[in-house]
């Protein structure tokens, strides 16, 4: 299933319109195949040597009927396009595994360990 995503005004393409694009490549890429519609949002940080941030967000309106909320997630602060997609991929991993779990536990059953 295709992924809807929508990117906010990146702050990281104004400095750098090639590193702004590798970070959202970046992001579009660990996300292929993710359920949409998500948004991601950059932002900069400046300290000790400049770092950047990303926030995902699922897109969807409050519902009785929605199983669960939408995902959030944010980065923790990167250098670079690799260790964002590397944070993401992990997010993605765990996310994974905790839906499997949740879909073990359907209607008050669960599996047991052994």
């Amino acid at each position: 299933m295709p992924t809807d995503l929508s990117f906010d005004m990146n702050p990281i393409e104004q400095r750098s319109p090639g590193l702004g694009r590798a970070f959202e490549d970046a992001v579009r890429h660990e996300l292929r195949g993710a359920r949409g519609p998500l948004r991601v949002r950059f932002s900069v940080w400046e300290g000790d040597g400049v770092r950047y941030v990303c926030k995902v967000e699922g897109v969807c309106r409050p519902s009785l009927e929605a199983p669960t909320p939408a995902w959030r997630w944010w980065s923790g602060l990167v250098a670079t396009p690799d260790e964002l997609a590397d944070q993401l991929h992990e997010a993605l991993a765990v996310r994974a595994a905790a839906r499997r779990a949740e879909a073990r536990e359907r209607w008050g059953w669960a599996e047991l360990p052994v």
